[in-house]
């Protein structure tokens, strides 16, 4: 199994470094990605976290809200059980 932890630092807002990111992801190919910072991704019905997952190919993810904006989620080809608050 392949981990990659990454922060994307403040939501990525640049579409270019977006674009960078995901194929840094998709060249590593992990299993499990979990990712720091996806501050606004909750936006437009989660418009960005839908593009991410399409992009990579990650279909299932588990996204955290946090008080201070910097959301944490974890992305994977395989589903996921939350099993804890």
């Amino acid at each position: 199994m392949k981990l990659l932890y990454l922060n994307i630092f403040e939501g990525c807002e640049e579409r270019d470094r977006f674009r960078k990111i995901i194929q840094f992801i998709n060249k590593e190919n992990p299993d499990i990605a979990a990712l720091l910072e996806l501050n606004n991704w909750e936006e437009n019905d989660f418009e960005k976290l839908k593009e991410f997952k399409k992009s990579t190919r990650m279909p299932y993810h588990i996204f955290c809200q946090s008080n201070s904006g910097f959301y944490p989620a974890i992305f994977s080809k395989k589903p996921l059980e939350k099993t804890g608050e």
